[in-house]
């Protein structure tokens, strides 16, 4: 019976002793940064009149391990605006673009402003939008 007893404890103390050393090199790994594009809308209108230009802002951030080049392709009233901006590490770009909007069909009072922003190696682009009140001037 003392034989068993001290084979199950020496088996409980190697296991532990692996959990234990497991655990020392998985801290010993440097961890890897994490790597993000933050992006928001600064500024939009909450209402303005038809077929007027109008200027909102947006924000891109870069916290990426290296330089990157981003792509944002704004749509409104089904016109399209593409530019590109390169961000180092740490960089954040505010960005004004001016628009325009005609009147939303019938029944409707508000119509979407959309910016896709494109990151190489990202398949599908970070999203923003946001409504906008449209009146007859």
């Amino acid at each position: 019976m003392i034989a068993n007893d001290e084979k199950f404890f020496m088996a409980v103390l190697a296991g532990l002793a692996i959990v234990v050393l497991v655990f020392i090199f998985a801290l010993s790994q440097g961890r890897t940064p994490e790597t993000y594009t933050a992006a928001w809308i600064e500024e939009s209108p909450l209402s303005v009149n038809e077929n007027t230009d109008f200027p909102f802002t947006f924000a891109i951030q870069c916290n990426e391990e290296s330089e990157t080049a981003y792509t944002y392709k704004i749509t409104a009233d089904e016109k399209t605006i593409e530019k590109a901006v390169t961000l180092r590490p740490g960089e954040t770009k505010t960005i004004e673009e001016t628009v325009s909007l005609s009147m939303p069909p019938l029944g409707y009072d508000k119509k979407k402003v959309t910016i896709e922003i494109n990151k190489p190696g990202k398949e599908q682009p970070y999203e923003l939008w946001f409504w906008v009140r449209v009146s007859e001037q």
